[in-house]
């Protein structure tokens, strides 16, 4: 399998209906894609938006690598309220159900809550809601053959701190689980490659963008200061070939957005150049 495959987050152009995109989207390069979960750019739910999603990916050849499930306050399964955290898993498995019909492979959740300020006192109990939740979640996707990837989240949130996220993915078999590395959450922690050598071979994915070290401002890889060559030296050390997935905060323009898309795969496809004597032949 070619090493670190490149894959387009359509967040990028999350504003746009996604099969009204594709074709742009395929005619930049990319074949494949995550998508980024929201009704009005792709309605999950909708059998019938499922069918024709399918049918367009396979007239342009193209394919789901994974889908990003929802996590905005509404989908929170690490809630103390029973009936609320049911809620958010039922969710998340619309997205697993419709990734399966897709053809994907990989479910991405952020494990933890995005709420900014939690009280101490909650933290232990809101953590093992987590666990219990992505179990349920896990145990669906065992029988769809599917894996749930972990994301790394900003580092002040629950589940971000890098111990958080290791027990939480404690807590799922090894089978048909992982981590997505997330390049700018963890640049914004100070402990980058750190991170990186801390997943191991559990590391499975990676979302790709930049910042400046101040905000998560998913830039197009190359346009903020992260160590693009120390981190890739990091991902050969470590083991990792997984899938690419750019990223990138877009615009209000569609095409402007995209050239920034091109512009960052091709600064990555030159660090994997640079790269590809340390992995000896693989490329």
């Amino acid at each position: 399998m070619t090493a670190w495959p490149l894959v387009l987050s359509t967040g990028l152009l999350i504003k746009e209906p996604l099969i009204s995109i594709l074709d742009r989207i395929k005619e930049t390069g990319f074949s494949s894609i995550e998508i980024a979960a929201s009704i009005s750019h792709f309605n999950y739910h909708n059998p019938g938006a499922i069918s024709r999603l399918r049918k367009k990916l396979e007239e342009l050849n193209m394919k789901v690598n994974s889908f990003h499930a929802p996590y905005k306050d509404y989908v929170d399964f690490t809630l103390l309220d029973e009936s609320k955290r049911q809620k958010a898993v039922k969710e998340v498995l619309a997205a697993v159900e419709a990734l399966s019909a897709l053809g994907g492979q990989n479910i991405v959740l952020h494990g933890g809550s995005e709420e900014e300020s939690i009280p101490q006192e909650q933290v232990d109990k809101r953590l093992r809601q987590a666990g219990k939740s992505l179990l349920e979640i896990h145990n669906h996707c065992l029988k769809l053959g599917l894996t749930l990837v972990l994301e790394d989240m900003l580092g002040h949130l629950l589940g971000g701190k890098v111990e958080q996220l290791q027990w939480l993915i404690s807590q799922l078999p090894e089978q048909q689980t992982g981590i997505c590395l997330d390049t700018g959450h963890s640049f914004l922690t100070g402990k980058l490659t750190e991170r990186v050598r801390s997943f191991g071979p559990r590391l499975l994915m990676a979302h790709i963008h930049d910042n400046n070290g101040k905000y998560d401002d998913h830039l197009p890889p190359g346009d903020g200061k992260l160590p693009w060559s120390l981190l890739f030296s990091t991902f050969t050390e470590v083991g990792f070939r997984g899938p690419l997935v750019l990223e990138m905060m877009g615009n209000e323009n569609t095409e402007t957005s995209l050239a920034g898309a091109v512009r960052g795969a091709e600064f990555i496809r030159e660090i994997i150049a640079q790269s590809a004597t340390l992995l000896k032949g693989d490329l």
